[in-house]
């Protein structure tokens, strides 16, 4: 960018250096689920490259074949290939082939928009001093997939609202995060937790004094059914947050907050008190012996 001012009759010329900003969107697929992938992409643009990382496991000769030809035409996507489950070991593999400015965590289901891209840019571009934003993600009618704080905030004064984080809300800057990664023990096909990454990777970046941001502000468009959703009714779900309960607090807080949560769904969701409490409190026991 360009701008001069007048002085003493003379004209001078500065430039602002500031580099420009890139994203890298990071694209977790499994099987078959890589012929969604072209669903998602926007029309090439200099600030945006496609990281695909594609779980190979149950796929054929014909899907190899099928996506050499459909990115043939997008050198802005690259694919990498991996064995073996665990959506975390998939995202720590997008993670270890980004090289953009800042990275954006997707799933296979997500779409969005040049403006959501420009969002996303804009908000790193006018803060210089957040590490880590997490948005706001929408269902297929333009409706919030949960509830969300009504204002920007820092992440843990969101936190303290009832704000839990989605994987496709988190935006980070590549630089800033090092060789911070998802914990592998959380998320599904992980073998132990079935949920939760995402806390765990923010309340490691915490750990590391990182500044995080909740902003109120719709990047993409997704699934409205995401896991974190089933938590009132699906035992694993309940079990994989009294894990996190467990690593991030002490035992007598965890034990606490598992309390908390029971009696907050027995009076909102109408589940059982008891039984959610137990599923969470294995989790708790769980955690000290898997992670």
């Amino acid at each position: 960018m360009l701008f001069c001012y007048q002085s003493s009759g003379f004209a001078k010329l500065f430039i602002n250096f500031a580099p420009m900003l890139t994203l890298d969107i990071l694209i977790c697929t499994i099987g078959q689920r890589i012929r969604r992938v072209p669903q998602m992409l926007l029309a090439p643009r200099n600030d945006v490259k496609y990281i695909v990382s594609w779980q190979t496991d149950m796929t054929t000769p014909d899907d190899f074949m099928w996506m050499a030809s459909a990115f043939s035409t997008r050198p802005d996507v690259q694919v990498f290939t991996m064995d073996g489950a665990g959506l975390s070991r998939n995202r720590n593999n997008a993670l270890l082939h980004s090289t953009s400015s800042i990275c954006l965590i997707a799933d296979d289901d997500c779409h969005y928009t040049d403006e959501c891209i420009d969002h996303i840019l804009s908000a790193y571009q006018s803060n210089t001093i957040d590490d880590i934003i997490c948005f706001m993600a929408a269902d297929s009618d333009g409706h919030p997939i949960k509830r969300y704080p009504v204002s920007s905030m820092a992440y843990s004064a969101a936190m303290q609202t009832g704000y839990y984080p989605s994987s496709v809300e988190l935006t980070f800057r590549r630089d800033r995060i090092g060789d911070l990664k998802f914990n592998e023990r959380f998320g599904l096909g992980s073998g132990c937790f079935i949920s939760g990454e995402e806390s765990i990777f923010l309340h490691d970046a915490s750990e590391r004094h990182l500044n995080i941001l909740f902003k109120n502000q719709t990047v993409v468009q997704t699934d409205a059914a995401t896991t974190g959703t089933r938590c009132p009714t699906d035992p694993d779900v309940l079990t994989a947050k009294g894990a996190v309960f467990a690593y991030c607090y002490p035992l007598h807080q965890a034990i606490w907050m598992c309390l908390k949560e029971a009696v907050h769904h027995a009076r909102f969701s109408h589940a059982n008190p008891f039984t959610v409490f137990h599923n969470m409190m294995y989790g708790v026991k769980r955690s000290h012996t898997n992670i």
